[in-house]
């Protein structure tokens, strides 16, 4: 199963209904995948992608674009 959850503006809560899916339907074993236009350079990784884990997802990844890393 795919799931794509899209918006064009920040805070529209995307990542909010992302997570609910992921909690909501454990048994799915889900792999989060954040599409971004631009890169996320602070330490850590990308806090969208940390909360996708601490929901449960069982792998988050980013994906920016190579031209602005």
């Amino acid at each position: 199963m795919i799931v794509a959850v899209g918006g064009h503006s920040r805070n529209a809560g995307k990542t909010s209904v992302i997570c609910g899916l992921v909690r909501g339907l454990p048994q799915a074993r889900w792999r989060a995948i954040k599409l971004s236009p631009h890169a996320h350079p602070e330490a850590g990784g990308d806090r969208d992608t940390d909360r996708y884990l601490a929901a449960g997802a069982a792998e988050a990844l980013l994906v920016t674009n190579p031209q602005e890393v």
